[in-house]
């Protein structure tokens, strides 16, 4: 299952890459960004579609190769006396996987809750605006209901500077950047092992 899965996320994570890195590369962000979107919504949906999508099975002349090795090991091989509670490979790498997963989980789950500890600590100023001591730059906070965080130091900005910062910050909320990005995040610590998730929600970051 697990080597499935990697093997489907690859083709997945490849193809928007291609798409963005070639036939988007002159495009909007915008676009490039919705393309990794849809790539990373694609991986959520992999596990739940997994069944209904035929699985990769091997050239026949490399299945019937790996028989013939398989009989001949069996048939050479002297009896082994196996330890009845030994882990075979496939759950030692379940095992791990879910490790891996563990850690990044705890990891976001850490950083939300001091970003919920920094938002209470904020002070209103108008609207859906705060300011906070406790950041240096700009940012949206909360996946439902976001609220803009800006530093103390706003209070100091031009007019004009905060206008363009609140513009900023506002188009993050009208496009649910925060929901792209808490995909992202969710798409990483199911699929930590695969590479190209990392390249991906990183370039998704910069788009």
């Amino acid at each position: 299952m697990l080597l499935d899965l990697f093997l489907r996320s690859a083709i997945i994570l490849l193809l928007a890459g291609f798409v963005n890195l070639v036939l988007l590369r002159r495009r909007s962000a915008a676009e490039r960004h919705l393309v990794g979107t849809l790539a990373i919504a694609a991986l959520l949906l992999l596990p739940l579609l997994r069944h209904r999508i035929p699985s990769w099975q091997a050239p026949e002349p490399i299945a019937r190769a790996a028989e013939r090795t398989v009989i001949f090991v069996t048939a050479d091989a002297p009896p082994v006396n196996s330890a009845p509670d030994a882990f075979s490979i496939p759950q030692v790498l379940s095992l791990v996987w879910l490790a891996g997963a563990a850690i990044l989980l705890v990891r976001h789950v850490r950083a939300h809750l001091a970003l919920r500890r920094i938002l209470v600590r904020a002070t209103p100023l108008r609207d859906e605006i705060h300011l906070s001591s406790d950041i240096s730059v700009p940012l949206v906070a909360r996946l439902f209901r976001p609220v803009i965080l800006l530093p103390e130091s706003a209070r100091e900005w031009p007019a004009a500077q905060l206008a363009s910062v609140l513009a900023h910050e506002r188009m993050h909320i009208a496009r649910r950047d925060n929901l792209s990005q808490a995909l992202a995040h969710l798409a990483t610590i199911l699929y930590w092992p695969q590479p190209l998730i990392w390249l991906t929600t990183r370039q998704l970051h910069l788009e």
